[in-house]
């Protein structure tokens, strides 16, 4: 049971990373260069340090897990 929470909550941190990597990409980095709004970057950016590290990683990790957890 204590393993099955474990996974849950790594898969969950794993989506948030990736999901924040996305935000940083998708919305923060043409806000800045758009609208003239640096500070939303500095903040998406410190939020998706972890996943901009591995690209997509989140999400290709999240993916192995599952198959696991699947057996």
């Amino acid at each position: 049971m204590r393993d099955e929470w474990a996974l849950a909550w790594l898969r969950a941190v794993a989506l948030l990373e990736g999901i924040s990597l996305l935000v940083l990409l998708f919305v923060a980095m043409p806000l800045k260069y758009l609208a003239g709004m640096v500070w939303i970057v500095q903040i998406a950016g410190s939020v998706a340090l972890v996943a901009s590290l591995v690209p997509f990683g989140a999400f290709f990790l999240d993916r192995a897990l599952r198959r696991e957890a699947d057996g």
